[in-house]
């Protein structure tokens, strides 16, 4: 009798030791896959977004703070306001460029230079002001392919989670890339 109860119990504890792990991997399992659609679906907003951006205008905005006051700035903005509203996943949309620094880009067209935090205005972006993606391969790799964050990142504007495609001229040569952050 003490020894069925033995074995019993033991049955008892294997079953759900083995049920408590498989549960766990399917877990796993499942958010990682989910993980990896979101990466997808970023890359893709990224991507069709950056195909509504005209090369020549955005290669227009002058690279400076004066430059949102140009009509070239105002009209990417627009339209970068224009995928953001359909696409209410999305905090952040912007468009960068490299500089002669390795790592270091610069903001072209950011739609929302100045945003709300803690009740007080702070400037964010404006043409020129750099920006160190040396911490950020996947926002590099953009200006060769359509790319996404591996993981969630922190910086300056919070903890969140980029997409990012190369925008190209006439003749297929990527001159900025468009990052979109949920």
């Amino acid at each position: 009798s003490s020894f069925q109860t033995k074995v019993t119990i033991l049955l008892v504890l294997s079953l759900l030791f083995v049920a408590v792990l498989s549960n766990s991997l399917i877990y796993k399992y499942t958010l990682d896959a989910q993980f990896n659609q979101l990466r997808d679906k970023l890359k893709i907003i990224a991507q069709t977004a950056s195909l509504m951006v005209d090369s020549e205008t955005l290669l227009g905005v002058p690279l400076n703070k004066n430059g949102v006051n140009t009509p070239q700035y105002k009209a990417i903005a627009e339209k970068l306001k224009k995928i953001k509203e359909v696409n209410p996943l999305i905090r952040y949309i912007y468009t960068m460029s490299k500089t002669g620094q390795s790592g270091i880009l610069e903001f072209i067209v950011d739609p929302e230079p100045i945003m709300q935090l803690n009740k007080r205005k702070i400037l964010t972006s404006y043409p020129g002001d750099k920006y160190d993606a040396s911490g950020f391969p996947e926002m590099l790799s953009a200006f060769n392919k359509p790319s996404a964050d591996k993981k969630l990142c922190a910086d300056e504007w919070g903890i969140l989670l980029s997409g990012y495609a190369p925008i190209r001229d006439i003749t297929g040569k990527t001159v900025a890339i468009l990052g979109v952050d949920i």
